[in-house]
């Protein structure tokens, strides 16, 4: 029997609650999963070029993957045509995690031109003005509706001041638009501004730093797969799901639970293997196997210590399904 792998996480911070192995004649860690089993349930950490929108990227692999079992290609968050860097790609499946996906926090290089020269030291510190709440309202282009919204700023950094190009980074709240900041930095420089460059170099939990793929990369990875049966590089393109959970708290449960959690079961006290000691009441986690397989995601009823002490009932209420209820029998 195998031991509890949990993927991508620190063992430290989990609670055993019941000791357990899994089967290994059933699901498999996500690092094993076969190519086929990522086409239905894998995202693309994409390099966006400039030029066409997110959804014709969108488009565009679609059609890469013609003749194979993905029918589904959703990208994770706008970027417009002139915008490069990481848009988030899920296949079939996976789009079920298009909120998760849209919802992360943004980092952003980009750069406006002012119209005209300002002291450096006043353009930075009119732009660390701009952390915190802000509030905007979407462009007339935009496909939201019109109204005066706030978005919360992580952080502005001035890069580089050259003449009236001034380069920066921003880490921002999902939905926050980088041009009409833009704009408003101008107003508030009293010169006007507008954007010139912009790069997307982190969406949630992705990175650019990472290693990201290219239309292109991905197209030879496939064409190679196709020609010569090698599945490495594609395989390594298309990440497992579970990738996206790396920022949500867990739950571990058995093998035994797993068949009735894909039905909607919420998740009992004897089913919990190991959980993550910050759990509090209210907490969004992952219900996850001991092979570190996303199941399903769902809300916990009470904190850890309540859940550690729990000999029954019902501990975490079971939200939306990730894994197919044919992967583990129903045991008997």
């Amino acid at each position: 029997m195998l031991q509890c792998v949990i993927y991508m996480d620190d063992t430290k911070d989990l609670i055993v609650k019941t000791y357990a192995e899994t089967n290994p004649n059933f699901g498999c860690t996500p690092d094993h999963r076969p190519l086929e089993q990522r086409f239905d349930a894998g995202l693309i950490i994409l390099d966006k070029p400039a030029g066409p929108t997110s959804h014709e990227v969108a488009r565009r692999v679609k059609t890469l993957f013609q003749g194979t079992s993905v029918i589904k290609v959703g990208h994770g968050g706008t970027l417009d045509p002139n915008a490069t860097g990481v848009p988030p790609l899920a296949l079939n499946q996976a789009t079920l995690l298009q909120d998760i996906i849209l919802s992360g926090r943004k980092e952003y290089i980009g750069t406006i031109h002012l119209h005209a020269l300002v002291p450096a030291s006043i353009v930075k510190q009119t732009l660390k003005k701009f952390q915190g709440q802000i509030h905007q309202r979407p462009p007339s282009r935009s496909a939201v509706k019109r109204v005066l919204r706030v978005r919360e700023i992580d952080f502005i950094t001035v890069l580089e001041i050259e003449e009236k190009d001034v380069r920066f980074k921003v880490g921002c709240e999902a939905g926050t638009y980088i041009r009409t900041l833009a704009v408003a930095m101008g107003e508030a420089l009293g010169c006007g501004a507008h954007l010139t460059a912009l790069r997307r170099t982190r969406s949630g939990c992705f990175s650019e730093e990472q290693g990201i793929a290219t239309i292109e990369s991905l197209g030879e990875s496939l064409l190679k797969w196709r020609d010569n049966g090698d599945p490495s590089s594609l395989t390594a393109i298309i990440q497992p799901i579970e990738s996206i959970f790396t920022q949500f708290k867990k739950v571990i449960v058995k093998d035994e639970a797993i068949y009735y959690i894909c039905g909607g079961n919420p998740v009992q006290a004897g089913d919990i293997a190991k959980l993550e000691r910050t759990i509090r009441r209210g907490d969004q986690v992952g219900i996850f196997s001991l092979k570190g397989e996303i199941i399903a995601r769902g809300t916990c009823l009470g904190d850890a210590a309540r859940m550690i002490k729990a000999i029954g009932g019902d501990l975490v209420k079971t939200g939306k399904v990730y894994m197919y209820s044919d992967i583990y029998p129903k045991f008997q």
